[in-house]
Formats: structure tokens, C-alpha cells, sequence
């Protein structure tokens, strides 16, 4: 689990000190000074991040008439700071007018999307006059501050060891894997300033800001930030150190002069004493709730005000019956009679017909507003009864109606792709109607949005609506694209109400014939939370679309077409309709030809007991989706480098998984913790507590407290479809055809192994999954008899299990990443063997696939413990571990009792 603390302030300017150290203020890596040209422009940039640029002693006489930050793009033609540059705000978010500073220390945040590594230069320009004030150059090969890799804790007393240290920023460090008994009397995280770690030094708060001795370390992934105005720049070590005994029990050395990520303080909160009024809320459509369900089986979805006349009224129900029902609308507090009488969605005033769950648009007549009226009611005249109704909020604030004939309907319109049109109109001063029109199949979802650069189009940081039908329902749902990855706890392609945001997207109509799509929907220009982006109705702005799947969550799924090169569009252009129809799907005269699966064989827990995981392509429509019958994201494990194979094993025999598929937090799209459990579906995580005690967990998910978990992962290791592969490879015969495409393709470190024993509570069914996402996985089927021997002493209830597993790493200590084609000859000493399980397979068993690096393999030992009782361990959420035991060599564990041993005798 990564924890994350925040404690005091840093200031950014001058020399400060904590108990006594000297520590410089850290800006960042410095990028170059100023030219100076006119009004006394001066001063040094330094790069904070790949967004941030502080300027540190800047200085300009705030003279010019019309002066602001530009920034040059490295794909602009000009060779000098120019008009056509990209305008920037201010160090407080502002469009103003530059003011004067005077040996100020100021922070620029770049647009979303551009980084300092898209720049050539940033200028004081004016406007006005045209003319460049003065500008820093960006060295052309300059790169920014990035986290960096320090080490692994030593170990010497306490069971202390780690993962890989990675210091975040100038104050944080990520503690990969960290272990420590507990048993220390007064140890703390420990830095200071000596050579070696010292009693000179000062206690770090652990991960939820305690200064009490520390707790047991048992894996866990901690994040931990340096108190006051201290900075990674200012320490030369961190330790887990005993002040009540003056010993280091374990530490990892900081190198000097890190180029490392600035620390941003996160916002705080201020009071306001200043009688300044606050800028009032834009006017945005409001959702105001469903109908009150009171007779004639009225009901709706959530209706939504679109402007200051109009109602959408989603999933509306009404059996009809009532022998003089309308919409009607009062300003009395409860429905009553007196009011008027609303239109249908066809400008009828006859009584209500039948509603089966169709979405109704009702607009107020004459000059009446929604500032005129309390409610919105299915109302009965000739009874005076009320069959459902809704409140109208009293601050309600709302674009205003524009009479325009039928102002929803859009008047510019352009072809993305042969089966996508994008239509749309500027409604108002704050809303926009799009309509996308699509030749996609049930299932299927259509996709358009800004883009996530400022600069391209790209998918990464995209705003876009996803928009399908689902229950013969239209729907329109933002969603904020944070990583190439299936949403996991809100990161990834994920809808905004799960990314700390909210759906602005409302849906006007839509219908579905012939196998085309048409769904109408209006959304605001302006962000209404950190997930948006805002749409600009006089510039060029670079947009992306995508079709693809839905997955059974309902969910967009990874596309199957999407944007194509660069793309823009001027939304407040001159109405123009570039849009020719798209061919209807003409009607199938005999029923469509099943999709066939591929065969994959079998991996049968006999004689080999070892399997591989890796990551790779899903296979396209004969891959995982055919053999599963469920979407998937694109990609799935990949068992002894043969896409989801069933796995057969057998009772109270011992299988290790050597795992590679990733361990970077900062990047759900290569890390896929592996655990086995009873759940068809995996991504436990995601899982809310209740959802969490209808499964069972059976190896590789442990307690982490909070109820946070820690997954089995390793070093990311992918098969990758080859350039040169057909654009019809999914298409092959077999997977053998299609694996002939791939190569894999390994980063840095090493595997991370489980070790799990079945037993007699453990299902004949299970399945390996990915802890933070669903959909890669597939079953185990576990039996009594695969003709393994057993040992011949009785096993006992409870059991420690320990071994060792030793992998050959295709990584040297000189090679940042190994590539490796599918068809190499292959050899390992650690070897991973399937056997063919089913007797209907005619093909020969797949063989073990190795790695051989001729700049000679690195070996190293991967190892974890656990203690296995029965096959049921109560997890901290109520969900229950069985069967599965982590396990560490037993040399290795004598060994670090004696160093325990030595150290208390030391002590």
C-alpha cells in the first residue's frame, strides 16, 4: 500500500533552517537566466517538474501596456519569441495584464499537457507593440526533474530490508516492500547530514505523521515526507535508527545533487476577511432529482434542467390511466391546483399518454421560467391529484433559454471516420449541444472529447463523453482519461463521478436503427471540476474520438478504432455541415458466423510446478474475449507465455508463480498485482467491503490494514505485437500463428514469486486474476490426483511453508531493458514446463520459454513469508485468505536471527 502525509509548510524563498541545519531552498534544476531586453526584465528559471517553472529573483518594471508570459512550441517554425506563441497565466492563474515584480520569486504552471520538454523558450511579451521584453532559452537537450531510484534499505539488525527507495520530490520518499519487526525499543525513521548514519540527525513522522516508535513492517509500500524546511538536498542518508541505544538497524544513502521534482505543498485552508465578493457560480445545466413516486406507477430517472424553460426527464413511467393528467407546474410549497399546464414533448396539450422508460424534453410555455415555479408535477386536473412530482431548487442559477426554432439541433457537423460523425452547436454563453452519430453494434460504445495536449491529440489527460445505449436507453457520460489502463479506483479511462469529479454530460434524445447510433447530448464549456477541460469557441482545439466496447460493468473498454493522426476543430466556426449520412446496416439474411476461439492448451502442476506470468495482447476477437465471453482492456496474463491458459493442480502440492507483471504504482497501465481467488471477474481492490465478503481470496493478497492490499507483481515484463505484424494478426488460425508477432519485452529488477499450496477447503475451481483491474485473468481447476507424490508425513493443520526459488533475470546490471523475440531459441536455469492436460489436444506441449542474454544473466532471489492456517485467514474487510504461503529461503532466515542476535548483544 502507498501512503501519503502531508505535513508543514516549506517556504520557497531564501535559506532557512530545522534544529539548527542550514537548508537551502531547493527551486529545482535550474534551466538558464534571463535575457534581458526592455523594462528591466532579469532573473534565473529553474524546472520545478515537467509543468512548474519557478523564476527566482525576477524582475520587470510592470511598464508595458500589454505584456504577459508566452511560451514557444518546439513544433512552431519560428526562431525567436514571436506573436504566434502560446500565452501562459500568471503565477496566480490569471489573464491579467503583467504587474511589476521586483527580485520576486514566482511559479508558472504550463497549460495541461505541454511540459517543458515541448518548449523552446519562455518571453515577457507585449502584445500591443509585438515585442519580446526578454526570454529564457530551453537548453535543447534539457530534461526535467524525475523521480529517482536511490537503493535498498542495508540490512543489519530487525529484519530491515526494502524494495527499491524512490525519492518522489525534494521532500518524499517511496519505501518499496518494507519489513521491520517492530521489536526496536525507540526506532524512527532516522535522517541526517553525516557521512555515515550518526546520532546526529532528526526523526522523520511515519506514514500517517507519527513521531511514535515505529510499528512492524510486513511489505508494505511507505511514503514518508521530511518535516519543516528540511530537503533531500540538505541529508545525505535515511535510516531506521534506536535513539535509546544509538544503532542503525538498516539505512539507504542519498546521492548528492538529485535532479528531483520540486515538493507542491497540497492547497490549505484559508479564511477570508477581506468583504470581496465571491465570483457567483456560472449558470450550468442542474440536476434536480427523480418524480416522487406516489400513483399510477410514476417514476423517473434524475431530470435535468438544461436552461431557464427546459426539462429533461430521463426513464420516465407512467401507466396512463389518469383520466385528465399533464405536466403542471406552480409556485405554491406543494403541488396544488392552479398551476399550469406544461406541453408534452410534442407541444400537445392533450392529456398523458402511456410512458415505458422514454427520455421526455418539456420546455415551460410562454414567458414563464423555472425562477417562476416551485415544482414540476404529473398532475391530475379533473381529481386534483398529484401522481408524482419534483422540487425546483431555490438557488437555482441555470443558462437562459434562447428562442432560436429548435435550438438543440445542431448546425455544424464533421466525418471523424467512416462509422463516426460528430455534430454540434453553440446553444449559449455556457453550454454546448453535441450529437454523435455512429455505425456501432449493441454493446458498443462511441467516444469524443477534447484532446488530453494542448499540442496534439492525444488520449492521455482527455476529457471526452462516452456515449451508448443500454436497456434501449440513451446515455452520455463524462469521463476523464488519467492512464492508459482499465479505470482501477479511479485512474485510468473512468468517468468522472469515479475520478473526483462529476457528470456534465446530460442527454437530450437518441435512437438506435438499422445499426446506426444517433445520441444527442449537452454539456457546459467551462470546468466544473479538476477532470474537466474547457471547450474554447474561438480558437482551434485538437480533440479525440474512439469506438470500442463496453465491458459488463458498463464501462468504456479499450478502443477498436480511435483518432487517427492530429485532429481540430473550431467549435464557434461559421455554422458548417460537412457530414454525409452513413449507410445503414442492411438487415442480415442469414445469422452472422460465430466467432471461433482459439484453442489454448492446457498447463497441467505436473512435473513442473513452476508457471511464468507475464503481461500481453488480449488477441483480438478470437483471443480473450472468445475464449472468456467477456471484454477486455486489450491486454491479459500470459501463462508460461501462452495467452490464458487453464491451469490444472492438484491438492497439497506446492505451485510458484514467478511474476513480471509490474510494480510501478505511478503507472496502472504496467502493474498488475497477481492473486488467486474464487471471483470470475479479479481487480479485488475495486471491490467495496461488502462486495469484498462474497469472495474469497486464496493466494497472493495479504491484510495490509485500512483495508489497503499488497499484491504480487515483480518487474514488468510485456509480449508486444510487432510493427511490422499484419493489421489482421488477431486474425490467425492459432495462437502459435499469432504468437510468431510478438516479442517480449522487459524492464528493469526483478520477478516477484508466490508460492501457494491447494488444499482440501480450497474449490475445484478457481481463478488468477489482477488485484486492480478485472477482466485478464482465467481458471485453475484444482484436483485430488495429477499423479503427484505427496510426502508421506502427515501435513499438519497449521504450516510454515519455506523454499526457495531462484530465477535467472534477463537483466544486467548495464541494461535498462531486454527484448526478446518469440520465436528465439530460449534457455534458463529456472525452468517453467507445461504439460498438456487435455487428451483431445493433439499438438506437442508447449515447451519452457527462456531467456538467454549474451552480456552473461544476473541471478538473483526473490523470496517473501506467510504462515498458512487452515484455509481460512480473515482479512481486515472480512474477505478470507486460504491455501497460500509466501516464502523465504530458510538460510536466509537463520541468517538474519543471528544478525538479530548479534545486535541485541551489541546493544
Amino acid at each position: 500500500m502507498t501512503v501519503l502525509i502531508f505535513l508543514t509548510i516549506t517556504a520557497l524563498t531564501g535559506i532557512s533552517s530545522f534544529h539548527g541545519v542550514s537548508a537551502v531552498t531547493y527551486y529545482g534544476k535550474e534551466i538558464n537566466s534571463f535575457n534581458t531586453l526592455a523594462h528591466e526584465v532579469a532573473g534565473t528559471a529553474y524546472a520545478a517538474d515537467s509543468r512548474r517553472i519557478v523564476l527566482v529573483d525576477f524582475t520587470y518594471d510592470g511598464q508595458g501596456p500589454d505584456a504577459f508570459f508566452y511560451v514557444g512550441l518546439k513544433n512552431s517554425s519560428a526562431t525567436a519569441p514571436h506573436g504566434t506563441d502560446l500565452r501562459i497565466q500568471d503565477e496566480l492563474g490569471s489573464w491579467n495584464v503583467l504587474r511589476r515584480y521586483t527580485s520576486e520569486t514566482i511559479t508558472l504552471t504550463l497549460p495541461e499537457g505541454l511540459t517543458i520538454s515541448d518548449i523552446k523558450w519562455l518571453s515577457v511579451w507585449c502584445r500591443q507593440f509585438g515585442v519580446d521584453f526578454g526570454h529564457v532559452l530551453i537548453p535543447q537537450n534539457f530534461t526535467v526533474p524525475r523521480p529517482v531510484d536511490i537503493g535498498l534499505f542495508s540490512q543489519l539488525a530487525h529484519s530491515v530490508r526494502s524494495g527499491q527507495v524512490t525519492v518522489l520530490d525534494s521532500k518524499t520518499f517511496l519505501i518499496r516492500s518494507l519489513y521491520y519487526d517492530g521489536q526496536g525499543p525507540a526506532g524512527f525513521f532516522w535522517v541526517g547530514s553525516s557521512t555515515t548514519p550518526s546520532s546526529v540527525g532528526f526523526k522523520v513522522p511515519d506514514e500517517n505523521g507519527s513521531l511514535e516508535r515505529l510499528k512492524a513492517y510486513n511489505g508494505q509500500n511507505v511514503t514518508i515526507r521530511l518535516p519543516g524546511d528540511l530537503t533531500v538536498r540538505d541529508i545525505k542518508w535515511l535510516s531506521i535508527w534506536c535513539t535509546a541505544f544509538v544503532v542503525n538497524f538498516g539505512h539507504v544513502n542519498i546521492p548528492v545533487n538529485l535532479d528531483i521534482p520540486v515538493y507542491m505543498e497540497p492547497p490549505t485552508m484559508t479564511t477570508v476577511v477581506t468583504m470581496v465578493p465571491t465570483t457567483p457560480k456560472a449558470p450550468m445545466a442542474t440536476n434536480i432529482g427523480e418524480f416522487s413516486r406516489l400513483q399510477h406507477n410514476v417514476r423517473s430517472g434524475n431530470i435535468t434542467i438544461i436552461d431557464s424553460k427546459t426539462f429533461v426527464i430521463p426513464d420516465l413511467v407512467y401507466d396512463g390511466q389518469g383520466p385528465a393528467a399533464y405536466f403542471y407546474v406552480g409556485a405554491t410549497t406543494q403541488p396544488a391546483a392552479g398551476g399550469t399546464i406544461v406541453p408534452d414533448e410534442n407541444g400537445s396539450t392533450s392529456k398523458l399518454k402511456r410512458y415505458n422508460g422514454q427520455q421526455v424534453t418539456i420546455r415551460l410555455p410562454g414567458n414563464l421560467t423555472v425562477y417562476d415555479i416551485k415544482w414540476l408535477s404529473i398532475w391530475c386536473v379533473a381529481f386534483a391529484a398529484d401522481f408524482g412530482n419534483v422540487f425546483i431548487p431555490a438557488n437555482l442559477r441555470v443558462p437562459e433559454y434562447r428562442v432560436q426554432g429548435d435550438d438543440l439541433t445542431p448546425d455544424n457537423c464533421e466525418r471523424l471516420h467512416d462509422n463516426l460523425n460528430v455534430a454540434w452547436k453553440v446553444v449559449n454563453s455556457t453550454h454546448m449541444v453535441t450529437e454523435l452519430t455512429g455505425k456501432i453494434s449493441n454493446g458498443q460504445y462511441m467516444a469524443f472529447g477534447l484532446s488530453g495536449s494542448n499540442v496534439y491529440s492525444g488520449m492521455i489527460g482527455a476529457d471526452v463523453t462516452v456515449a451508448y445505449f443500454s436497456n434501449n436507453a440513451p446515455n452520455a457520460v463524462d469521463y476523464f482519461l488519467s492512464a492508459y489502463a482499465q479505470c482501477s479506483n479511479g485512474v485510468g479511462a473512468c468517468p468522472d463521478d469515479r475520478s473526483q469529479g462529476q457528470n456534465d454530460a446530460v442527454v437530450i434524445s437518441g435512437e438506435a436503427a438499422n445499426g446506426i447510433v444517433r445520441i444527442r447530448y449537452i454539456r457546459p464549456y467551462t470546468q466544473s471540476s479538476s477532470t474537466d477541460k474547457t471547450i474554447s469557441t474561438n480558437v482551434e482545439q485538437f480533440i479525440v474520438w474512439a469506438i470500442g466496447p463496453l465491458n459488463p460493468d458498463g464501462l468504456a473498454s479499450k478502443h477498436t478504432l480511435r483518432t487517427s493522426g492530429n485532429v481540430k476543430l473550431t467549435f464557434g466556426r461559421t455554422p458548417s455541415m460537412n457530414c454525409p449520412a452513413l449507410t445503414p446496416v442492411p438487415q442480415a439474411t442469414v445469422p452472422p458466423t460465430a466467432v471461433v476461439p482459439w484453442t489454448i492448451k492446457n498447463l497441467t502442476g505436473a512435473p513442473s510446478t513452476t508457471f511464468s506470468v507475464r503481461i500481453g495482447p488480449a488477441g483480438g476477437t478470437r483471443g480473450y474475449t472468445a475464449i472468456t465471453g467477456r471484454v477486455s482492456w486489450g491486454i491479459a496474463y500470459y501463462i508460461n507465455d501462452t495467452l490464458i491458459p487453464e491451469i490444472y493442480v492438484q491438492r497439497n502440492v506446492t505451485y510458484t508463480f514467478v511474476i513480471e507483471a509490474g510494480n510501478n504504482p505511478s503507472n496502472p497501465a504496467k502493474r498488475h498485482p497477481f492473486y488467486i481467488t474464487d471471483d470470475p471477474v479479479g481487480g479485488y481492490i475495486q471491490y467495496s467491503p461488502e462486495e469484498r465478503q462474497a469472495v474469497k481470496v486464496y493466494g497472493g493478497v495479504l491484510p495490509g490494514g485500512h483495508a489497503q492490499f499488497v499484491g504480487i507483481d515483480g518487474r514488468y515484463c510485456e509480449w508486444m505485437l510487432d510493427a511490422t505484424a499484419p493489421s489482421n494478426a488477431s486474425d490467425a488460425a492459432t495462437f502459435e500463428e499469432y504468437s510468431k508477432y510478438l516479442t517480449l519485452v522487459c524492464e528493469p529488477g526483478q520477478p516477484g514469486i508466490l508460492t501457494w499450496t491447494p488444499d482440501r477447503n480450497t474449490p475445484d475451481t478457481v481463478y488468477y486474476q489482477c488485484l486492480t483491474h478485472r477482466y485478464l485473468g482465467w481458471k485453475i481447476h484444482v484436483e485430488d490426483d495429477l499423479g503427484i507424490p505427496l510426502p508421506t508425513a502427515s501435513m499438519p493443520t497449521t504450516t510454515t511453508t519455506t523454499a526457495s526459488v531462484s530465477v535467472t533475470s534477463p537483466i544486467s546490471s548495464t541494461v535498462s531493458s531486454t527484448t526478446m523475440h518469440r520465436s528465439t531459441s530460449l534457455s534458463t536455469t529456472s525452468s517453467v514446463a507445461a504439460t498438456s492436460h487435455a487428451p483431445s489436444t493433439t499438438r506437442p506441449p508447449v515447451s519452457a520459454l527462456t531467456t538467454h542474454i549474451p552480456t552473461g544473466p544476473a541471478t538473483t532471489t526473490t523470496t517473501t513469508t506467510t504462515t498458512t492456517t487452515g484455509s481460512s485467514t480473515g482479512s481486515t474487510d472480512g474477505s478470507s485468505v486460504s491455501g497460500a504461503a509466501r516464502v523465504m529461503p530458510v538460510a536466509v532466515f537463520l541468517l538474519l536471527i543471528l544478525v538479530q542476535l548479534l545486535a541485541v548483544r551489541f546493544i
